[in-house]
């Protein structure tokens, strides 16, 4: 079920109908949990099956700093057209576990987003597609790469610059392929603005998936190496 998720693929025009809005889950903090990946990560996305794009993430840390580089290119083609095509980048600095610099480029199908934020004493500025909005400090970003980001029922949409919000419930325990291997993983279902299935193991992202507008099954499937 989806997001619009993870920025993403035509944050309205691949999305079911929205299911009704359940109670939001009280945000927590996010600046004890939240601790990047060992290596990055990087995901193949599948339409029914087959593939369709990638989503990447690259993390750099400097001291107390830390830089997430997001890329996310899908084309659905049928024979020699592109009948469908989204391009995402996005750039997040973090500084002890606290969101203080996001910029963001959206091409969804020639249709164009862009989201510009950064840390102002106790809240975070964003200048977007959406408009202007002041957030708490503490928000955090739909790009999901910890489990701790994923849990707290409303984010900052990074590829308008809105606030959206969902409820969250935890499902049982499932195990998750990555290559060759299968690893134990928690799942959450997320309801509202954003509709998704997220799994997380030992904390970090291992799968997605999603309903497109269409019916379509949008599966994450994560690449070996990015373990």
């Amino acid at each position: 079920m989806a997001e619009r998720c993870p920025c993403l693929l035509s944050r309205r025009s691949m999305m079911l109908g929205l299911a009704a809005l359940a109670a939001v889950r009280p945000v927590a903090p996010v600046a004890a949990a939240l601790r990047p990946p060992a290596e990055d990560i990087a995901f193949q996305a599948l339409r029914n099956g087959s593939p369709i794009g990638t989503h990447k993430l690259r993390f750099s840390k400097d001291g107390e700093r830390l830089t997430v580089d997001i890329e996310i290119a899908f084309a659905v083609k049928f024979a020699f057209f592109t009948l469908y095509s989204y391009h995402h980048t996005n750039r997040e600095t973090w500084e002890n576990g606290r969101l203080v610099g996001i910029e963001t480029r959206t091409d969804d199908n020639g249709e164009r987003f862009r989201v510009s934020g950064r840390a102002v004493g106790d809240r975070l500025e964003i200048d977007g597609s959406s408009g202007r909005l002041t957030l708490p400090a503490d928000t955090v970003p739909s790009s999901y790469w910890h489990e701790a980001m994923a849990t707290r029922g409303e984010w900052l949409d990074t590829q308008a610059g809105s606030l959206a919000r969902s409820a969250v419930k935890a499902q049982p325990e499932e195990m998750v392929r990555i290559g060759r291997t299968e690893v134990p993983a928690r799942r959450y279902a997320l309801v509202g603005d954003i509709t998704c299935d997220l799994w997380y193991h030992d904390g970090e992202w291992v799968k997605l998936l999603f309903l497109g507008e269409d019916g379509s099954a949008i599966d994450y499937v994560r690449m070996p190496g990015s373990a």
